[in-house]
């Protein structure tokens, strides 16, 4: 499962606008980690907001503590299943990111 539907806390995944919440599978409501799309920003203003998504500092802290466990094969199970829910989504919105730099240079150049 992606961006951690495991983790129940409340928290925004991300800084950035506020995202939209969705039911997991389990019925657990979660906060989704990507600004909701906004139709009257133009493509560079979007592809910026991308560019600039950071994990928020509570995050990155989580992120950081099981990745440290991870080194030192200290994750449980369920940190184990949590922590690859975050490098999973770190992979999507690296990409993401990647494609918003494309754009934004493709966009300069005409």
């Amino acid at each position: 499962m992606i961006l951690g539907v495991r983790d129940t806390r409340r928290a925004p995944f991300f800084h950035g606008r506020e995202g939209r919440r969705r039911e997991s599978g389990s019925g657990v409501r979660n906060q989704s980690p990507f600004p909701t799309p906004d139709p009257g920003r133009k493509t560079p203003d979007v592809a910026r907001q991308i560019v600039e998504l950071r994990a928020d500092a509570t995050t990155q802290e989580r992120i950081d503590e099981l990745a440290e466990k991870s080194t030192e094969g200290q994750l449980s199970p369920a940190e184990e299943a949590e922590y690859d829910d975050y490098v999973e989504a770190i992979d999507i919105i690296g990409i993401l990111q990647a494609k918003a730099r494309s754009a934004l240079a493709r966009h300069s150049l005409s």
